[in-house]
């Protein structure tokens, strides 16, 4: 069934608006997971403030593991959130193209234009924030498991830790390609013709 122009406006504008709404939820999630982890961090280093505590080898190898295993959950479970709003940012990106086009003027690009060339396009502040937070939460990583590995007798826990921050690493480099990905993909396929079964339906359908 052909619909027209103004039909499939409306169809476009309420699948933007929608997704919209779903980036915001993921976003709240992402912070209220950050608010967690630095509480945890907050109270490892209450703990650690106190020289007398600090000193016993067992608290700063419990202190130094238990500060790598919650940020490796909280990197996992980020780098999910910054999969899905990769995926959902690419997505909106090509349905604005086709809602410019069907318009024939620049009216919403916002995630096609604005947000990947002045936010996250290293020419704002609010980039360079987020690379300086990744960079702080590897450099803390990395120095907790270094002392963890030095006071630890358990081997496996050592190369846990080990295949942990490279896995990290290696799942960074995959989600940030996954925006790319998504507007790729969906500009392929958004505003084409829908085909037809390939297939004849069964018994029944």
């Amino acid at each position: 069934m052909a619909i027209s122009p103004s039909e499939r406006l409306t169809v476009l504008t309420s699948e933007i608006q929608s997704l919209r709404s779903e980036l915001v939820e993921m976003e709240k999630s992402t912070h209220r997971a950050l608010i967690t982890f630095l509480g945890v961090a907050a109270g490892a280093a209450a703990v650690a403030a106190d020289p007398a505590r600090w000193i016993i080898p067992q608290v700063r190898l419990d202190l130094a593991f238990l500060i790598t295993q919650a940020e490796f959950v909280l990197a996992l479970f980020a780098l999910a959130l910054v999969a899905n709003l990769s995926t959902h940012a690419g997505y909106i990106a090509a349905l604005e193209q086709q809602v410019n086009g069907l318009i024939g003027v620049h009216t919403v690009f916002w995630d096609s234009y604005i947000s990947p060339r002045f936010i996250f396009g290293g020419r704002g502040g609010f980039d360079w924030s987020i690379r300086g937070l990744v960079l702080f939460f590897a450099a803390l990583y990395l120095a907790m498991a270094l002392e963890f590995m030095w006071m630890t007798d358990s081997k496996a826990l050592s190369i846990l830790v080990c295949v942990e921050f490279v896995g990290g690493l290696c799942l960074a480099e995959i989600v940030t390609r996954q925006r790319g990905a998504a507007l790729s993909a969906a500009r392929d396929l958004v505003g084409t013709p829908f085909p037809p079964p390939t297939s004849p339906p069964g018994p029944g359908a």
